[in-house]
């Protein structure tokens, strides 16, 4: 998961119908993979979680609040923005750079918001 720099911006990504919001917050393109599949909402979320990026995180989550399965898992493992968050944390350790407590927080308070809308 390598990063390059590039300008905040946002673009917008068709999945399952919706258009949805990919925005970055901090400038930093965290998805850089050229698999088709990948190039979706829900990896850049994946990618910016097990980096600890909470500007993209929160800007990805704010852009697309209506339509947007947090729980939402990976095509191989079906891991979820929260796993990513704790695998991110788990595999850089306490001393890295990522902001990992406050994602994985910000995810927590998320899907508990959606579970109480969906009641």
């Amino acid at each position: 998961m390598g990063k390059s720099s590039t300008a905040a911006s946002t673009h917008v990504a068709v999945e399952g119908g919706s258009s949805l919001q990919i925005p970055n917050g901090c400038g930093v393109a965290h998805n850089t993979s050229n698999k088709p599949e990948r190039l979706t909402v829900h990896y850049n979320l994946y990618f910016a979680c097990s980096e600890g990026c909470l500007p993209c995180v929160k800007a990805i989550l704010d852009a697309n609040q209506d339509g947007f399965d947090i729980n939402q898992g990976s095509h191989n493992e079906r891991f979820s923005a929260l796993d990513y968050a704790v695998w991110g944390k788990k595999k850089r350790g306490h001393g890295a750079a990522g902001n990992y407590d406050a994602v994985i927080q910000l995810l927590e308070e998320r899907r508990a918001e959606r579970r109480r809308i969906d009641v």
